[in-house]
């Protein structure tokens, strides 16, 4: 018994192979997460504070709200708290004085991402007797 001829032609079969790779290839760029933005807090003084951080997005007015103890002398990051783009970062600062919050500084920063490079974050001291300067890079 002879072997039959294939019904397909040998175009219809590499035409179908490419687009199945094309398509896949598609995806996965699709499937990729955006980068997450850090934030991290250096507290360079023997206060306690308590630190209220609003991110609002520049271009869906989309907002996240984070609250962060940081101890004295202690170095807080927090990871993965949003979408790296463009915000404005409003916070303010309570130093916990006999377990109450005393107002220290309420500002705000502007994060801007880079493109490539390491990983997005946005870094603050904590100096004097609570005001957050923002670190640059």
């Amino acid at each position: 018994m002879a072997d039959e001829p294939s019904t397909h032609s040998r175009r219809a079969v590499i035409a179908a192979g490419i687009c199945s790779v094309a398509s896949v290839s598609g995806c996965s760029m699709l499937e990729s997460d955006p980068p997450m933005l850090d934030v991290v807090f250096i507290n360079n003084t023997d206060g306690r504070f308590v630190i209220t951080v609003h991110l609002l997005a520049s271009g869906d007015g989309h907002s996240n709200r984070e609250v962060i103890d940081v101890e004295p002398q202690e170095e807080v990051r927090r990871e993965d708290i949003a979408e790296s783009q463009q915000y404005l970062i409003e916070y303010d600062v309570d130093k916990i004085v006999d377990g109450d919050p005393l107002q220290t500084d309420h500002d705000h920063a502007h994060f801007y991402p880079t493109d490539g490079g390491d990983e997005p974050s946005v870094a603050f001291d904590i100096v004097g007797s609570g005001t957050l300067n923002k670190r640059t890079s």
